[in-house]
């Protein structure tokens, strides 16, 4: 459901939209774009950390902010997670 919601497989008026290749890593997909085997969505920082000849970064101006969040198993939370998780708060408090 989550890859339908984000790549849905219609337009609003109907239209199927072609699936693209698979990609494991976002290195992997950087190549696909590169190769002309498809576009994908990507956070502003992109062309800041992850500049490649021929992908061009275009602002979405009209998209909802992308909110990050913090997931782990439940059964894993420990000491040093609990931690991580107040200095993560911290640094995004500034």
């Amino acid at each position: 459901h989550w890859r339908d919601h984000h790549y849905p497989r219609h337009t609003p008026s109907g239209a199927a939209i072609p699936r693209g290749p698979v990609a494991a890593t976002w290195q992997e997909v950087l190549s696909h774009v590169t190769a002309g085997r498809g576009v994908t969505p990507g956070a502003a920082r992109g062309a800041r950390y992850h500049p490649r000849p021929g992908i061009a970064y275009v602002p979405l101006r009209d998209a909802p902010p992308l909110e990050y969040g913090l997931v782990w198993p439940t059964a894993a939370e420990s000491a040093l997670i609990r931690t991580f998780v107040a200095a993560v708060g911290t640094v995004r408090e500034g």
